[in-house]
């Protein structure tokens, strides 16, 4: 309540969302667009006047449209790294396969192709030699503690962004914890940090990673697996 309320309207003001008072306030403006795509993600203008009316303001939707602007976008993303840092979590469950560790961290990414027209603030890993030609991308970071429901994230990234440069990455993890990920955040400073800390991970393997023994002799590790 207070991210779509308190935060919102501070936010609409100073972005310059809001300058005077309207009845459109920064937090009516917030939960229009957040409840409007949450019931249809691919809301109308007329759509989200709709919500709008439901939440107690008439506005037309050419009223809303003329209000998605750069200003906007700063408010919107201001509210939602607020929400990225309200961790709302649940009593730990009891599974015993899971209680042995202090929380079990999974972490990945998703990746959201935008208009060409948002290029020069949000890169893509497209180009022209490839199938993916959208010039504009965002790429979103999550992690989730299955233990609690604890969720980390999102944090907004260039869609070009490898995933083990992305901010979440370098989130810490409680030492006793246990952290999954897939291998596009492979990164053997990420494990070692994590071991240091006391903690645990589990990754696949890349196929170019060398394993030895704490000595330094190489192995084997098919043969030594199948042993």
């Amino acid at each position: 309540q207070t991210v779509l309320t308190t935060v919102a309207d501070t936010a609409a003001r100073t972005t310059g969302l809001v300058q005077r008072a309207s009845k459109l306030t920064g937090a009516l403006f917030v939960q229009t667009l957040v409840f409007g795509f949450l019931a249809h993600p691919r809301s109308t203008r007329a759509q989200l006047a709709t919500t709008a009316a439901a939440l107690g303001v008439e506005i037309t939707a050419q009223a809303i449209d003329q209000r998605l602007t750069e200003p906007a976008a700063h408010c919107l993303a201001t509210v939602l790294d607020a929400a990225a840092a309200t961790v709302l979590v649940a009593d730990p469950v009891t599974i015993p396969l899971l209680t042995r560790f202090t929380g079990v961290y999974m972490q990945d990414s998703s990746t959201i192709g935008l208009p060409r027209t948002l290029a020069h603030l949000w890169v893509s890993s497209g180009n022209q030699h490839t199938q993916d030609r959208r010039p504009a991308a965002l790429k979103l970071g999550v992690r989730l503690n299955l233990t609690s429901g604890g969720l980390t994230g999102p944090h907004l990234d260039h869609g070009v962004t490898s995933d083990h440069r992305l901010v979440i990455q370098d989130t810490p993890i409680p030492a006793g914890a246990l952290h999954m990920a897939d291998l596009g955040f492979f990164d053997l400073t990420t494990v070692a940090r994590i071991s240091s800390a006391q903690g645990f991970w589990l990754t696949r393997l890349q196929a170019s990673t060398t394993v030895c023994t704490p000595d330094g002799v190489k192995r084997d590790l098919l043969a030594w697996l199948a042993a």
